[in-house]
């Protein structure tokens, strides 16, 4: 019969659920190892590359969970059963993610519908409607405006309205009770206002419509250097030069006793 060299991994297995850790700590128990670990007077050593530790095993309790933690997260042992854990696992962050992000993508195409069907009820311009949807994406990036100034109908499928945003024929009026947001205004509310409206928003306006130019500087020079490119020489050149090479390719076909007309 063999010989038992660390009972404390036999405690381990009788602990273990999932029969890969159970068949693992057996054999740990006899001094088998698996692949890639090795034990040496009383350690427990990895020599996999860039995975490489030396453990002191000791008898007792809280060897036991740091013992599995090492070989779990630390060598990279795994059993099937962990392994569907594991992907389970990123699958539900990446989940999460994305219904992170559908939220805000819900709640914008929410937001557009609405101004949409106000734009068409009060008869508003375009640029009017753009121009609030501006303000709101504004004000919800800086936490002026939040969910819960939408008011959404009973199915929550439709916003109802928009708290301090009010329409009127051909145009819309925005009141400031949506600066009530901004917690402990005191004497000094106006400048908090001024502060909140002049130096964050028209910053970040600035920022986007400089952003926009340089965008559309680009794209002009772009396009006039093709343009210059493509006109560069003029078209009675251009047909002299096809006129010649015609001749040239019919010159080589009646060499070779081919025509291409």
């Amino acid at each position: 019969m063999k010989k038992i060299l660390y009972p404390i991994f036999l405690k381990l297995s009788c602990k273990m659920q999932d029969n890969f850790w159970r068949y693992v700590y057996e054999d740990l128990a006899y001094g088998r190892t698996p692949y890639g670990l090795y034990l040496q007077d009383d350690y427990l050593c990895c020599y996999i590359k860039n995975k490489e530790f030396s453990y002191k095993i000791t008898d007792n309790e809280s060897t036991l969970d740091e013992l599995h933690d090492l070989l779990k997260k630390k060598a990279g042992i795994l059993s099937e059963k962990d392994k569907i854990e594991d992907r389970d696992s990123l699958l539900n962050e990446k989940l999460t993610k994305i219904k992170s992000i559908q939220k805000k993508t819900y709640r914008d195409t929410l937001i557009q519908n609405y101004i949409i069907r106000q734009g068409k009820l009060y008869n508003i311009e375009i640029d009017c409607l753009r121009k609030l949807l501006k303000f709101l994406n504004n004000g919800f990036l800086f936490k002026i405006i939040s969910l819960q100034d939408l008011c959404f109908t009973t199915d929550q499928d439709m916003i109802e309205s928009i708290r301090g945003i009010v329409f009127e024929k051909n145009r819309i009026k925005i009141n400031h009770d949506l600066f009530s947001n901004i917690h402990n205004l005191s004497i000094e509310e106006e400048e908090i206002k001024k502060l909140v409206v002049e130096d964050k928003w028209f910053a970040h306006l600035s920022k986007i419509v400089q952003s926009e130019l340089d965008r559309i500087s680009q794209f002009l020079t772009s396009r006039i250097n093709e343009l210059v490119e493509r006109y560069a020489t003029p078209i009675p050149k251009l047909t002299t030069e096809i006129d010649k090479l015609s001749m040239k390719v019919e010159n080589h076909l009646k060499k070779m006793g081919k025509s291409w007309k």
